[in-house]
């Protein structure tokens, strides 16, 4: 593979796949697109017991990610953009229902690889059907919804961003076909919860990521690519927000979930309950006002989420260590 010819391109190549002798069916597949100049955080620590598969999609060279060549279960080349290739290569290798959740990793992501299999665990024991990590405060992030808010486990919201989404096996099937029709992303999330019609959509704040390239427009590797093959972002989100006949909207947060302690006993236990947020992210871009907001909405009133407590409180405790 090291004489691959790595590229961009309408078709897909795919060059390895498990053998036949697969050690076990995870339960979720990431799938990533590496950068060559930054090391991708799941080579930070390798676990043979972690719960997902990894495709790894490579562009250029793998540079800094060579190791990944050997390491993922699926490595491939070519697709126009990260949502073009992964739909190829879902469709390809027919693993369209075969995993409970895929997750969509861009390559200039950091996070803690070793709390990825909580995420996913935890995503699929709060029945989300598309959800994302917060967002590290020094990060760069167009909506302000996705920045993490320390009071909350989670927080159900109008949509996500495109750098990392989780998409459940259910809602995978009602998205699918966007994915080749935005080589940009634009617009894609904000069409996928129009067609989820769901409210299990959020940002976990239990687990944080940081993107740390800032989006450049006008100089940015993506964005020269971009216009070398003729695509105008503008008009490729006018085009699939009309075609899926949405308007264009703030994200914002609308209810929140955290952990309260209920006294039972001598002991204190820890129970999921949930506030409702006031869509403060619609009104103002002043992260500060934001925030106070949501410290109050935390401190209010409460509704103890019973069904979903028992199911979510290990993940919940794995994720924030509360054990």
């Amino acid at each position: 593979m090291k004489n691959n010819e790595w590229c961009n391109s309408r078709s897909l190549k795919v060059l390895s796949v498990p053998g036949c002798a697969r050690p076990q069916h995870r339960k979720f597949l990431v799938f990533v697109v590496p950068q060559k100049g930054m090391e991708s955080p799941l080579l930070s620590r390798w676990t043979k017991d972690r719960n997902f598969d990894i495709a790894a999609r490579f562009y250029e060279e793998p540079g800094s990610n060579e190791r990944l060549l050997e390491m993922a279960d699926f490595t491939m080349t070519g697709g126009l953009s990260k949502f073009h290739a992964a739909s190829q290569f879902l469709e390809l290798s027919d693993l369209r229902a075969y995993y409970e959740g895929y997750m969509f990793l861009d390559g200039d992501l950091e996070f803690d690889a070793e709390q990825l299999s909580d995420f996913l665990d935890f995503c699929y024991g709060a029945r989300l059907d598309l959800a994302q990590p917060s967002v590290t405060r020094d990060s760069y992030c167009y909506w302000k919804m996705a920045y993490h808010q320390p009071s909350y486990v989670y927080r159900e919201t109008s949509f996500v961003e495109v750098m990392a989404p989780y998409i459940s096996r259910t809602a995978l099937a009602q998205v699918l076909p966007t994915f080749s029709q935005s080589i940009s992303t634009y617009g894609l999330d904000l069409v996928w919860p129009s067609l989820i019609k769901s409210k299990q959509i959020g940002v976990v704040d239990a687990f944080q990521m940081r993107h740390r390239e800032r989006v450049d427009h006008a100089s940015g590797g993506f964005y020269k690519y971009l216009r070398s093959i003729g695509i105008d972002l503008d008009e490729e989100e006018r085009r699939i927000l009309a075609s899926y006949g949405v308007i264009r909207e703030q994200a914002h947060s609308r209810r929140g979930y955290l952990l309260k302690k209920k006294r039972m006993n001598s002991n204190d236990k820890l129970s999921l309950a949930s506030v409702p947020l006031y869509e403060i992210e619609k009104k103002t871009e002043r992260q500060w006002i934001i925030d106070i907001c949501m410290r109050l909405a935390a401190i209010g009133p409460s509704r103890p989420e019973v069904t979903k407590s028992t199911n979510l409180q290990n993940c919940v405790r794995r994720l924030l260590d509360l054990q």
